[in-house]
């Protein structure tokens, strides 16, 4: 990774040389006498150019995360009913090609969310229809026997193995992997698992954490708490979301994810606390009712639900208060009330 930074920081040089004697010798160096000033201009000018380009790179990028946001706003109920349906058996699988046809990242991630929780039949089915809709790849098919069939001979032994080859496969198929692994979890190791987790490859450590998450067995990991101050905000998030299975509570570690300038971050952090019933956390969850991303809020208020009569008074103080994601405020004050509030 560190040999990647160092060539494309060098190729970013490189061009900006050249650019820069271009832009001398083509423009600025026939029209002007004076070689310092021609250079000057130069590199000023390629500098603006960098600038310009840069921010919109930036402004688009935004545009797409705001169109993006929009539209999975739009289209997330009828994807989660449509997949809900479809896993309990009702076939709505030409829903569902609709529904990708007009966002294939927002069904895809929904769909291997619920493959990754779910077991037996209902996570056959949603299996199936990824690779109907083409959501991953049919090349992985043969592989993925091939490491399941090694997971059951070597009866899970070699976890490192089984984690780096996950690391670079589709989200679908580290989801049955880790459930082919399950069996076997009660043999993996803390140093194991904390092996991986100090890997230079990100997707190493991604991968397990997804089998920490997956597996739902606590299992205190040697230098956890490092991960959840990770800078890499996925990454970060991903500890926040197995840091109840990890062993530790610490409050300090998610009070700062609750402040995180990631919503992905901030999201998984609450959803930690919620999860770990964390009551001193109810304040910062609280503050959180108010964000500007709705996921968010949603994830602090089911948090506060879960803590019990502390957090539900929080989400009273909010609805009195007119917050701005009282509706997610109530929604999830009556799920609790009702007995209905899910498992996050």
């Amino acid at each position: 990774m560190r040999l990647a930074i160092w060539r494309n920081t060098l190729l970013v040089i490189a061009v900006y040389i050249i650019l820069i004697a271009a832009a001398d010798r083509e423009v600025f160096a026939p029209a002007l006498r004076s070689r310092m000033l021609a250079g000057a201009l130069s590199f000023a000018s390629v500098q603006l150019a960098f600038i310009a380009i840069m921010l919109i790179l930036l402004f688009a990028r935004k545009q797409r995360n705001v169109v993006r946001t929009a539209r999975s706003e739009r289209l997330g109920p009828a994807i989660d009913e449509a997949l809900a349906l479809h896993s309990v058996g009702e076939d709505r699988a030409e829903r569902l090609r609709e529904l990708a046809a007009e966002s294939r990242w927002d069904v895809r991630e929904k769909l291997f969310a619920i493959a990754s929780t779910t077991r037996g039949d209902a996570r056959d089915r949603m299996t199936r229809l990824a690779l109907d809709l083409g959501l991953v790849e049919r090349g992985v098919d043969v592989e993925l026997d091939a490491m399941r069939d090694y997971i059951r001979v070597s009866h899970g032994r070699h976890v490192d193995d089984v984690v780096h080859w996950s690391a670079h496969r589709p989200l679908i198929a580290r989801a049955i992997i880790a459930d082919e692994m399950l069996p076997y979890a009660g043999e993996v190791s803390a140093e194991q698992l904390a092996r991986a987790l100090e890997s230079p490859d990100r997707a190493v450590v991604l991968a397990a954490l997804e089998m920490l998450r997956a597996w739902r067995r606590t299992m205190p990991v040697p230098g956890f708490t490092r991960l959840l101050t990770s800078s890499d905000a996925e990454v970060a998030a991903a500890a926040f979301m197995a840091l109840p299975f990890a062993g530790e509570e610490d409050c300090d570690a998610i009070l700062a994810g609750l402040e995180r300038a990631d919503a992905r971050v901030r999201r998984a952090a609450a959803t930690a606390a919620g999860r770990m019933k964390i009551e001193s956390m109810a304040e910062g969850l609280g503050a959180l009712l108010d964000d500007e991303d709705r996921e968010v809020a949603a994830a602090a208020a089911w948090a506060l639900a879960a803590m019990g009569d502390l957090g539900l008074a929080r989400l009273e103080a909010a609805l009195a208060s007119q917050t701005r994601r009282a509706d997610v405020a109530f929604e999830m004050w009556e799920k609790a009330a009702m007995g209905r509030l899910r498992p996050a």
